[in-house]
């Protein structure tokens, strides 16, 4: 008896230990991963900004990591690295950059700055995963004058000859780990500093022409891997497509795309936007950061209203008769308006006295969700004057309009 109490016993105090010790791991992991989840970020300056110099940049990044702040002056025809800036976020995971001197190379002309932050994990044991590093990239312009000198190799005196703020740090002795079987120390790998990925044409925000070549700077001898993204609408239907390459970079860092002819977009209602990325391939893998350049470009047509049938049989082809079916594309969901009367009038006389008479004035027509539209036409007989009608009365006007812009107005010729 005394047996059974004993080992109920023990079960219930193995029951009760292992629910507190449950709720305490779950209770770290979900800290764990709340605390993971702080985005990178840089809050000041903003995208596309105003700055002058001396420039601090501040921003928010997951405890535990490290941000480095990589600055570039980009101008026409090139750019040049100003140095690479390094901030540790604090318990509230916001950090701020040392303040850093802006200035480029003579002769710069349409001057901005590229801001690049990029986030590592710094490893506390030999247990944690270090994940893939984030980057956010965002682009300033100069408010007022900028300090500008001849182009020089950017090291490390030159960094803190041109930003006297920045202390420098005293070289620390690395150790390598103890080896378990010798008791000897194990050599360390000296670390290697691996360049950004940087693109450096087109310019961000700027409208291309096509072909389009892509330029960058990277790592020598690297693989680079560029995607050239297209979002434009047809009809206002959203499209999109990309295309994808590869290429390799010289022993200078520098790489290129060619020209490339195939980004066209054929028809699309506006601007096409086009966002380019490119980042360093390592054995099939993404490694280091991706930047993205953000532009536009023209369609080789720009769509608007079309009438698809009839086709103008003015000078060919057989009469129409009453009521004559019209139809065409459109913007979808948008209403049209269309007008009926004789004679050949264009879209900048049709109101003109004595150009033809007025059938049906302007009529709403809806255009469909695929951006289809059809409206029927009863077109009446001729007019005559005594017993004859004019020749204008065997011709047709009709006019097209977009509501929403009455301007713009597609006309098509008929004969009865």
């Amino acid at each position: 008896m005394k047996k059974s109490i004993l080992n109920v016993g023990m079960l219930f105090f193995l029951l009760i230990s292992f629910q507190s010790y449950s709720q305490r791991t779950i209770g770290k992991l979900v800290k764990n991963k709340a605390d993971a989840s702080t985005q990178l970020t840089i809050t000041t300056p903003t995208n596309n900004g105003r700055v002058s110099s001396p420039l601090t940049i501040t921003g928010t990044a997951s405890k535990d990591t490290n941000v480095s702040i990589s600055v570039k002056a980009a101008f026409t025809g090139g750019s040049q690295d100003l140095g690479t800036f390094m901030a540790t976020p604090n318990s509230n995971g916001t950090w701020e950059s040392t303040p850093i001197n802006l200035w480029a190379p003579e002769d710069a002309k349409n001057l901005r700055f590229e801001i690049l932050a990029s986030e590592s994990v710094v490893q506390k044991s030999k247990m944690q995963t270090l994940k893939k590093s984030r980057s956010k990239k965002i682009t300033v312009f100069p408010v007022s004058d900028i300090q500008t000198i001849a182009r020089v190799e950017l090291t490390e005196n030159k960094v803190m000859e041109l930003n006297p703020t920045i202390t420098k740090m005293p070289e620390r002795v690395s150790h390598g780990p103890i080896d378990p079987l010798t008791g000897h120390q194990r050599t360390r790998q000296p670390s290697s500093s691996v360049p950004n990925t940087y693109i450096t044409s087109p310019i961000e925000n700027t409208t291309i022409d096509i072909p389009i070549m892509v330029t960058g700077t990277a790592q020598k001898n690297s693989k680079i891997k560029v995607i050239v993204s297209r979002s434009y609408t047809q009809y206002g239907q959203n499209k999109n497509d990309h295309t994808k390459l590869t290429v390799t970079s010289d022993e200078n860092g520098n790489w290129n795309t060619g020209k490339l002819y195939s980004v066209k977009t054929d028809e699309a209602d506006a601007n096409v936007t086009m966002k380019i990325s490119a980042v360093r391939i390592v054995n099939e893998q993404e490694k280091g950061n991706t930047d993205i350049v953000t532009v536009t470009s023209e369609p080789k047509e720009k769509l608007g209203i079309k009438i698809t049938s009839p086709k103008s049989n003015l000078y060919q082809g057989e009469k129409v008769t009453s009521p004559i079916t019209v139809s065409g594309r459109a913007i979808k969901n948008h209403t049209l308006e269309i007008r009926l009367q004789t004679g050949q009038s264009n879209a900048s006389n049709y109101q003109r006295q004595g150009n033809g008479r007025l059938i049906k004035d302007w009529t709403s027509v809806p255009v469909n969700s695929s951006g289809h539209w059809s409206t029927q036409l009863n077109t009446g007989k001729p007019q005559t004057t005594n017993g004859r009608a004019s020749q204008d009365e065997y011709k047709l006007t009709i006019l097209v309009r977009d509501k929403s812009k009455p301007s713009e107005i597609k006309v098509l010729h008929l004969r009865r």
